[in-house]
């Protein structure tokens, strides 16, 4: 089954108070070769997160305060300003953080990685607790499966199990994750079905499906397959 979030975060995160210092900030993230810090109340429920890019804009906004002292306020300006005089995480911290749940899968937090353009998810329970955190890194893991492995579970678990299909009666190639499906089966929709299923698994970087319906009159003409996008 697809690896899920809970699977490949660091579940012993290290979390920060909003009283915690920007100096303290700073030395938890050189110390833990982090990028970001979440922002925990005494409940352990995340408030925000104190990221790099957050430590750095006071620095830039000191930088700034003088020579925009006379512009217009705004609201990047006036945020710019409350960052140039922080000095602990209540100031410093983006809120609220954006938050994942350890069941969600992969897929979903890279798409909010990238939507929100950040590196660390806090993974929240379903009260909003802190139960760990989630990296761009974590989320590469599943594709260190060696091809051995991804063999294994397309034959066991995809084709026999799933597609109650004869293992042997399929050939099944993988070369660094990508794996290449011949044979004939029952129908069109079990060829595409299979193809898919296999997709899916962790580590598969690309199916190339050459599978094919058993011949028939009833057969529909087959579709160009496209991987899905769930």
């Amino acid at each position: 089954m697809s690896a899920t979030v809970r699977s490949v975060m660091t579940s012993e995160a290290v979390s920060v108070r909003v009283y915690t210092p920007y100096k303290q900030i700073v030395r938890i993230l050189l110390d833990y070769g982090i990028s970001a810090v979440p922002v925990v109340d005494e409940t352990g429920h995340v408030l925000g997160i104190v990221s790099q890019a957050d430590l750095i804009e006071k620095e830039a906004a000191q930088a700034r305060s003088t020579s925009a002292a006379h512009r217009p306020a705004t609201w990047h300006s006036r945020t710019s300003r409350t960052k140039a005089h922080a000095v602990s995480a209540d100031t410093l911290m983006t809120g609220p953080a954006i938050t994942i749940g350890p069941d969600a899968d992969l897929n979903s937090a890279a798409l909010l990685m990238s939507k929100h353009n950040v590196k660390r998810l806090p993974v929240v329970d379903a009260e909003g607790r802190l139960l760990g955190v989630v990296s761009r890194g974590d989320l590469l893991v599943p594709f260190l499966r060696s091809d051995i492995e991804i063999h294994d579970e397309i034959l066991n678990r995809v084709l026999l199990t799933e597609m109650c299909v004869d293992p042997h009666s399929i050939d099944v190639k993988i070369a660094d994750g990508v794996v290449t499906l011949s044979g004939r089966m029952e129908n069109e929709f079990v060829a595409r079905d299979t193809a898919a299923r296999v997709q899916a698994i962790d580590g598969v970087i690309e199916v190339v499906d050459y599978l094919t319906p058993e011949p028939g009159e009833d057969q529909p003409q087959r579709l160009p397959f496209r991987t899905p996008v769930y």
